[in-house]
């Protein structure tokens, strides 16, 4: 989201979404009373649907501490993979969304040795293939635009996955 406004539309795709994937009914949202959360157009949404609303102190993380840890984790990861690459800070959005591919793939043993997306019931991806997040990479060019003697591929950096696909 680029700005707190998109939030409700945000959330009426991810509860359809969630709902699909786990087929069972959200039964309550937990916020940290950010503007977002806390409007009347969201709460109509919420009363509408019989959804409870929790909201907590954002200045205390030990009130969602598992939450603010992972959102921690991940920031670090996509930072550290950020630095690595030597890509600019503007790259931070794909840097985070990369971490979060790996760790949707990576097995824990708090999930019974299970990565998140076998916990949510699909298939076992632990199988595909990671690449080093700004290494380097090549892209193929359509014959149409290229002459007969041009390369046909270019030089690129990776920088992340592209959802919902099997290639990198």
């Amino acid at each position: 989201m680029k700005a707190k406004s998109e939030f409700k539309h945000a959330f009426e795709i991810y509860k359809a979404w969630a709902e699909k994937q786990l087929n069972a009914q959200m039964k309550c949202l937990h916020s940290d009373r950010g503007g977002e959360y806390v409007n009347k157009d969201l709460r109509a949404i919420l009363d509408a649907l019989g959804i409870e609303q929790y909201a907590y102190d954002a200045t205390f993380s030990t009130t969602n501490g598992r939450a603010e840890r992972f959102n921690r984790t991940i920031m670090e990861k996509g930072t550290s993979m950020l630095h690595h690459a030597g890509l600019s800070l503007g790259f931070w959005q794909v840097a985070v969304e990369a971490a979060v591919h790996i760790y949707n793939r990576t097995p824990s043993r708090s999930n019974n040795w299970r990565t998140p997306l076998e916990a949510l019931g699909q298939h076992n991806s632990r199988h595909l293939l990671f690449q080093v997040f700004g290494c380097k990479a090549y892209y193929h060019v359509p014959e149409g635009n290229r002459r007969k003697l041009d390369p046909k591929a270019r030089e690129a950096v990776f920088v992340g996955y592209e959802p919902h696909s099997q290639g990198l």
